[in-house]
């Protein structure tokens, strides 16, 4: 019964990962003088410690055209504007369980729609 316990509850704990939504703020915009593409945007919860390690290693692994930048409750990703593209932003989402996005409008969204949204 003890072993079913510790099951039950490893089980439970890998199924409980949390879910973000990602609020955008401002707009996507490219820095002209960087040649990079800036998507800035707060969230509703902050990263858990293992979401925080996964998007910090695949920023340091891709760091010669990614960087992204972490705050309490909010990220940025910066890429240079030849990289920029969907599978980047999808791959930082996946990562930080972003499940949904609001918008310019504030509508809340998939990240799917978000990135057709903004042209992606």
């Amino acid at each position: 019964m003890k072993k079913l316990f510790i099951v039950l509850i490893s089980a439970l704990s890998l199924s409980m990962s949390a879910q973000h939504v990602a609020t955008l703020e401002g707009s996507v915009g490219k820095n002209q003088a960087q040649d990079r593409v800036v998507l800035k945007m707060n969230l509703d919860s902050q990263l858990t410690a293992e979401e925080r390690a996964q998007i910090l290693q695949w920023s340091k692994d891709n760091t010669q055209f990614l960087t992204v930048e972490l705050g309490e409750k909010s990220f940025s990703i910066l890429t240079l504007a030849e990289k920029w593209d969907r599978n980047i932003v999808l791959k930082a989402f996946h990562l930080m369980n972003i499940e949904k996005v609001v918008g310019a409008q504030g509508k809340t969204i998939t990240p799917e729609e978000f990135l057709n949204s903004i042209n992606l």
